[in-house]
């Protein structure tokens, strides 16, 4: 119960995917608000470094993850490149099962981020480019937002 209430969505407990995601997020976070730059951007309304910053505080996190943290046949990775050039794309989280599932989460700075038109957009190119470059059905497609992660952790903040 108190692992469930420690998340962002308690109620999002039950699914696995979502729980090592957020895990990675808070552990992120941690690593991120030890970064003076990060926090310098984040004191300085910079969310753009703020958000790289955090995305390679994630990337790290899921490197570092042990194997057991998913389920058997599952593979995660970050910043998997989908397409590259002109108009490709880079999935934040990728998660592929073993029957070819895939799950990507996307790294946003604010929810209110998630839901514009643009990222909406993004979202769709994902989806195609990993239809034909990857293979696979997409199960989820979904965005978090990294300053929910941090917002706890920094205090003081005028937060967008």
């Amino acid at each position: 119960y108190l692992e469930a209430m420690g998340m962002v969505l308690p109620g999002r407990f039950l699914n696995r995917f979502v729980r090592v995601t957020d895990g990675i997020g808070d552990r992120a976070a941690q690593r991120a608000v030890s970064n003076p730059q990060f926090v310098s951007a984040v004191q300085n309304g910079n969310w753009s470094l703020a958000g790289t910053l955090f995305h390679s505080a994630a990337a790290q996190e899921v490197r570092n993850l042990p194997a057991s943290a998913m389920p058997t046949g599952w593979v995660i990775e970050a910043e998997r490149t989908i397409q590259a050039g002109l108009g490709g794309s880079r999935a934040d989280i990728l998660i592929r099962g073993p029957n070819g599932e895939i799950i990507e989460y996307d790294w946003k700075t604010t929810g209110r981020s998630a839901i514009s038109s643009q990222a909406r957009r993004e979202m769709s190119r994902h989806a195609g480019q990993i239809t034909s470059n990857i293979g696979g059905t997409i199960v989820t497609q979904e965005s978090k937002s990294w300053i929910d992660f941090v917002r706890p952790l920094l205090h003081g903040v005028n937060w967008p």
